[in-house]
C-alpha cells in the first residue's frame, strides 16, 4: 500500500530531480518498514513466567518443552560432516516394555578376577554379552556422506518386493563414495552390514542371479572388509551380531526386546531367524567366564604342584602344563580364604541362570595358598554346571525358531539371499569385485559355523574334529569371524586343559578303569569317590547338552531346507534352488552335520548316558511334512505357534 501511494504521487510530480530522490526515500524505507511490521507480528507470541507459551493473548496456553532436536543442532553447527538427519535418526527412540526381561546391574563381574577380566578385553569378548558387541550396535551412519546408504537400505526391501524385483538398478546407480570418515569399530560394522546387504540383493535379487557387483559397492566393501579383518561378503558378524537393538535399553538382550536393523524382503520370519540367533548368544555368554575360570583354577593347581614338585593323595599324574601341590587336611573356610574363593562378594546373580549364588566363585590373584586337588575338583564341577545351564538355555532358544519363522518362508524369501558364491552351483567360478579385481572371487554365504560360540564350547571342554571331514570347512569359517574372536579361539587352543583334567583326576581314582583290582587299590573315601563322580557328570552334561544343540541345528535344517527342496517336484530352476542341495555357506548338510554332532557324544566319558541325558527341549524327530493330504501348503500364519492344522495329524515339534 505504502508503494503504490507513492508510485501515484511520483507520476504527478514533472520535476526528474524530484523523482529520483523520492524514489530512494522508497527504496530505502520499504525495508525498514516491513521489519518493523513482521517484528511487531512476532512478538504477539510471548513467552510468560511459567515457562508457558502464550498464542496472540488469547487463552490458548501451550506446554513448553525442551527440543529432543537442539543436541543435534548443536553438533550440526559445530561440525559440518553432520547432518541433522543423521543425527536425529541415528539412535532410535526406547520403550518401556514391561513384560521384557530386566538387566540386573549387579551381574557384572568384579572383584578377583581381574586376570580373567583382562583377557577377555584383550579379544574383543565381553564377560556378560560374550560374543556379542559390547555396545549396542549402531544404528544408522550419522554422516550425511552415508545417507544414500541408509534412504537405500530403508526401502530395499520394498524394491524387492516389486515385480520382477526393482533393487538392481538403484544399487547398480550407487556413487563410488570413499570411507574416509569411518572411523569407530561401530561405523565399520554398520558400514559393512549395509554394504553386504546391496551385495547380496544385486547377486540375488532377479529373475537370474548376477555374476558382478557394481564398483559403487564393491570398492568400498572391500576397503571395509580389509579394515575389519573379514571378507567381503554377508556373514554371522554382520547379519547377526551387528543387525540388532533394544526396545527398551534397560532390558535384556532376549526376543521380548528385539529387533532387527535391516533386512532383505523384510517381515517376522526374517527378523526372526536373525534375533533367534543373537538370543542365543546371548544366552551362551553365560559360559564365557566359569569356562575361563575353570581353566585358570586348573592352571593354577597344576602350577603350585610343579613349583613345589610334591605329590598328594597318594597318587600322581603328568600334565603337560603344569601341576599343584595338595594339602586335604585344610578345612574348606581356610582353602576359601587361600585360593580367594568368594562365595558372596565375587558373585555374578545373573536372570539367565538358575543356579544360586554360592555357585559363582571366583579366583583372586591377590590371594595366595596352597591348593588341594579335591578343591579345585569342587570349584570346577561348580563352573561346569553353569557351563552346562547356559548351553540348555541356547538349546531352549534354537527350540524357539517355530514361533516365528516358517520353514517355507526362509526357504523361499531368506535363504536365497544368505547364499554366497563358493562351491555353490549357481555361480560356480565366483563373483567380480569392480573396480577392485578383475578375477572372479570366491566366499562363503553366511553359516551357522561362523558363530565363535560353538567352538569356544568345542575347544573349552575338548570336543575333538580332527577325525572328521567336516574339520577343513570349520577352520576355513574362522576366516569369517570377528578378527579378534578369531585369536582368542586360538589362545583357548593352548590354554584349554578341563577334559586333560578331569580324565586324570577320574584315572587316579580309578574311576575310568575296568580292572577291580587297580580300583581297589587306591584307597579314596566316599566322599572323595562322589566329588570325582559329580565332577565327571558335570563335564559330560556339557558335552551332551552341547550334542543336544547340534542335533536341534540338525532337526531345523531337515525341516527348513530338505523338507522344503522335497516339495519342488516341478524340478524348475528358480531363486530359491540357487544354494543347490547345499547351506548357503556350501557344505553338504548331512554329512557336514551328522559327523560334527556324532563327535560330542564320541567325547562323553561316562557309558550311561541316560542318567547324563537333561531334560531338554530338543529331540531328534524325523523330517516333517508340511503337506497337507489335499495337497495344499498350511496356512502360514496359524502355523506360528506349533499348531497342528488337522486334528489327527502330529505336531512335528513333539
Amino acid at each position: 500500500l505504502i508503494m503504490s501511494f507513492l508510485v501515484n504521487i511520483i507520476d504527478k510530480i514533472n520535476d526528474l530531480s524530484v523523482v529520483l530522490i523520492t524514489s530512494s526515500i522508497v527504496v530505502i524505507i520499504t525495508p525498514i518498514i516491513y521489519y518493523i511490521i513482521t517484528t511487531k507480528n512476532k512478538n504477539k507470541i510471548t513467552n510468560n513466567n511459567n515457562n508457558n507459551i502464550i498464542i496472540n493473548d488469547n487463552s490458548i496456553v501451550l506446554p513448553r518443552r525442551p527440543s529432543y532436536r537442539m543436541e543435534e543442532e548443536i553438533v550440526k553447527q559445530q561440525s559440518s560432516e553432520y547432518s541433522s538427519r543423521g543425527r536425529i535418526w541415528n539412535c532410535r527412540p526406547s520403550w518401556h516394555l514391561t513384560k521384557a526381561p530386566r538387566l540386573n546391574n549387579n551381574k557384572y563381574y568384579t572383584d578377583g578376577i581381574d586376570h580373567i577380566l583382562s583377557i577377555l578385553k584383550k579379544y574383543d569378548v565381553d564377560p556378560n554379552r560374550g560374543f556379542l558387541p559390547t555396545q549396542d550396535p549402531l544404528q544408522r551412519l550419522p554422516y550425511s556422506k552415508y545417507h544414500i546408504w541408509e534412504d537405500l537400505a530403508d526401502d530395499l526391501p520394498k524394491l524387492l518386493c516389486a515385480r520382477l524385483g526393482q533393487a538392481r538398478d538403484p544399487l547398480r546407480q550407487l556413487p563410488v563414495l570413499t570411507i574416509d570418515k569411518l572411523i569407530t569399530d561401530r561405523e565399520l560394522r554398520r558400514a559393512h552390514l549395509l554394504l553386504c546387504l546391496f551385495a547380496h540383493a544385486f547377486i540375488w535379487g532377479g529373475p537370474d542371479p548376477l555374476d558382478y557387483i557394481p564398483e559403487g559397492i564393491a570398492k568400498p566393501l572391500v576397503e571395509v572388509s580389509e579394515k575389519l579383518g573379514i571378507p567381503p561378503v554377508l556373514g554371522h558378524p554382520s547379519i547377526v551380531l551387528n543387525n540388532w537393538r533394544r526396545f527398551d535399553l534397560e532390558g535384556d538382550i532376549s526376543m521380548e526386546n528385539l529387533s532387527t536393523l535391516n533386512n532383505f524382503f523384510d517381515g517376522r520370519d526374517e527378523s526372526w531367524f536373525y534375533l533367534i540367533t543373537v538370543e542365543i548368544e546371548a544366552k551362551g555368554a553365560a559360559a564365557v567366564v566359569p569356562m575361563m575360570l575353570a581353566i585358570d583354577a586348573i592352571q593354577r593347581y597344576q602350577e603350585e604342584i610343579l613349583v613345589n614338585n610334591t605329590l598328594s593323595n597318594s597318587h600322581s599324574y603328568y600334565v603337560n602344563k603344569s601341576v599343584r601341590s595338595v594339602d586335604p587336611e585344610l578345612s574348606l573356610e581356610d582353602e576359601s580364604l587361600q585360593i580367594g574363593f568368594s562365595l558372596r562378594n565375587n558373585i555374578i546373580p545373573t536372570n539367565k541362570l538358575t543356579a544360586s549364588d554360592d555357585d559363582y566363585f571366583s579366583v583372586n590373584e591377590e590371594l595366595i595358598g596352597i591348593l588341594s586337588e579335591e578343591r579345585v575338583v569342587r570349584y570346577v564341577t561348580k563352573q561346569l554346571t553353569q557351563i552346562s545351564i547356559a548351553i540348555q538355555e541356547m538349546c531352549k532358544s534354537l527350540s524357539a525358531m517355530k514361533e516365528g519363522c516358517h520353514p517355507f518362508i526362509f526357504y523361499h524369501r531368506v535363504r536365497p539371499f544368505l547364499s554366497g558364491w563358493k562351491q555353490n552351483p549357481t555361480l560356480p567360478n565366483g563373483v567380480i569385485y569392480q573396480g577392485v579385481n578383475k578375477q572372479r572371487q570366491q566366499y562363503y554365504g553366511g553359516s551357522a559355523a561362523q558363530s565363535s560360540l560353538i567352538p569356544f564350547l568345542d575347544i573349552g571342554l575338548g570336543i575333538s574334529h580332527e577325525n572328521t571331514r567336516s574339520k577343513d570347512f570349520l577352520l576355513a569359517m574362522r576366516d569369517y569371524m570377528v578378527s579378534s574372536h578369531r585369536e582368542f579361539l586360538k589362545y583357548l587352543q593352548s590354554v584349554a586343559c578341563i577334559r586333560e583334567f578331569v580324565i586324570n583326576s577320574l584315572d587316579s581314582k580309578g574311576l575310568r578303569s575296568s580292572n577291580q583290582i587297580v580300583k581297589e587299590s587306591i584307597n579314596t573315601s566316599v566322599y572323595n569317590k562322589q566329588i570325582f563322580i559329580e565332577l565327571q557328570d558335570a563335564y559330560d552334561s556339557c558335552v551332551m547338552n552341547v550334542k543336544n544343540f547340534r542335533t536341534g541345528h540338525i532337526t531345523l535344517v531337515a525341516d527348513y531346507i530338505l523338507a522344503q527342496q522335497l516339495k519342488n517336484t516341478n524340478n524348475k530352476k528358480t531363486l530359491e534352488s540357487s544354494a543347490g542341495g547345499k547351506g548357503t555357506g556350501g557344505t553338504d548338510l548331512m554329512k557336514f552335520l551328522k559327523p560334527v554332532r556324532d563327535n560330542c557324544e564320541e567325547s562323553l566319558l561316562s557309558n550311561d548316558h541316560n542318567r547324563l541325558q537333561p531334560a531338554s527341549p530338543i529331540k531328534e524327530i524325523e523330517v516333517a511334512s508340511y503337506v497337507k493330504d489335499s495337497g495344499y501348503f498350511e496356512d502360514i500364519d496359524l502355523y506360528r505357534g506349533g499348531y497342528s492344522f488337522e486334528e489327527s495329524s502330529q505336531s512335528i515339534w513333539s
